[in-house]
């Protein structure tokens, strides 16, 4: 089912529930234009080669792999390899809004037949060798599955988009009007590409990578953090069992309160925190409601979004055993509500939040590039993800809750 249902600043963004039979990215696509959308390519013929060779990306990979495989939460890395990868470009904005670069690898990970998880590694000098990686299939994986049960045969020019560690999608033309949106792959959120969140790293990585494909140097699985604070028994809540996506904000909100009861009720705090927040039928909720929601469910509770101090508020966070959870939104700049100096954060970002996940961890480690924060996360869909903190991704925030 797909409801078109802009947000007030028009941005375009068109909401799909994620639990209709999970009907195929290029048919549900069809119904918001009359059947007239189908899956393209923002990429054109001259657009730049990844600055990063497939070969010294899966050197990384392995090491990604061979170096996760030490957390419990990766056990199933242990015997894991990597596969070949999908290159990714990343929308910048510079001269137009389809203008892209090549940006990441998605490498998926298995063990024999069976996908454990995947792996995410720069494509060009300006991205981190590692910029995140999870227990789920690679997110490519599941739109082949989705085109080919709808029937829709994809188009060979098509182009895979990487707008941030949460939000992994496709490009997709109206062939009637002539517009591009970009389709998250996951949570299945369609937005104009004009409207989507931007990437423009400015720290140039190649020392980190001649560092860690140069065989007679230390691989990653030798770097020890500078820092790191985890919270164990922090449940790993989804939406199994729910007729109705409640929304992937309200399930880690409630991970991060579920961790504090002493018999927490899922179903209850889940929808308690769905109706507190107002989350819209489709699952998606406002920033300004998140943190009203928390202490309208349970005025024990205080809550905030911090839009900067963040690596300082995710630490905080895990620090003091108090889970926060982390946001990604859409395009900062276009969703002010007002203009703002850069010194002032807004109260509230005027657009839904894209995807939400409940940070349970964190390491940081020196790098050539100074400090890098890693946060492991829970992400509402019953896997662990590992996600790094990094210049090339600016629209997010941390929500702190605090019994």
């Amino acid at each position: 089912m797909v409801k078109d249902t802009p947000n007030k600043s028009g941005s375009g963004i068109v909401d799909i529930e994620r639990r209709s039979s999970l009907k195929a990215i290029g048919g549900t696509l069809g119904l918001i234009a009359g059947g007239s959308l189908s899956i393209g390519s923002v990429a054109g013929e001259n657009d730049p080669e990844p600055g990063i060779s497939v070969r010294d990306a899966t050197k990384v990979a392995q090491q990604i792999v061979k170096k996760a495989s030490q957390k419990e939460a990766y056990r199933g890395f242990t015997e894991a390899t990597v596969k070949t990868p999908e290159l990714y470009y990343s929308l910048t904005g510079r001269r137009s809004d389809t203008d892209v670069v090549p940006s990441v690898y998605v490498f998926p990970v298995v063990d024999g037949n069976d996908h454990v998880g995947h792996v995410t590694t720069g494509a060009q000098e300006k991205m981190p060798p590692v910029v995140e990686y999870g227990t789920d299939p690679a997110p490519h994986l599941e739109t082949e599955q989705t085109l080919s049960q709808d029937g829709l045969s994809p188009s060979s020019e098509r182009e895979y988009l990487f707008q941030g560690p949460l939000s992994f999608g496709i490009s997709a033309i109206d062939e009637t009007t002539g517009e591009e949106y970009f389709v998250n792959l996951v949570s299945r959120l369609t937005q104009k590409l004009e409207d989507t969140p931007k990437i423009n790293p400015s720290t140039d990585h190649t020392e980190g990578w001649n560092t860690l494909t140069n065989p007679d140097k230390a691989d990653l699985s030798d770097v020890e953090p500078l820092n790191s604070g985890s919270i164990t028994d922090v449940p790993n809540w989804t939406d199994t069992g729910y007729s109705n996506w409640p929304g992937c904000t309200p399930i880690a909100a409630a991970m991060c309160i579920g961790y504090h009861e002493s018999f927490p009720n899922r179903t209850d705090i889940i929808d308690g925190l769905n109706d507190e927040m107002n989350t819209n039928p489709n699952g998606r909720t406002w920033p300004h409601n998140m943190p009203s929601g928390i202490e309208g469910y349970d005025s024990s509770y205080s809550a905030s979004n911090n839009y900067t101090g963040r690596p300082a508020a995710a630490k905080g966070g895990v620090d003091s055993n108090n889970p926060p959870f982390v946001n990604t939104l859409g395009d900062k700049e276009a969703g002010k509500t007002d203009v703002v100096s850069d010194e002032v954060s807004p109260s509230d970002w005027d657009v839904l939040v894209g995807h939400s996940e409940t940070v349970v961890g964190y390491e940081e480690e020196g790098s050539w590039s100074g400090t890098d924060l890693y946060l492991d996360t829970h992400n509402t869909w019953g896997s662990t993800r590992t996600v790094l903190v990094g210049d090339y991704w600016d629209t997010y925030m941390i929500t702190t809750v605090e019994p």
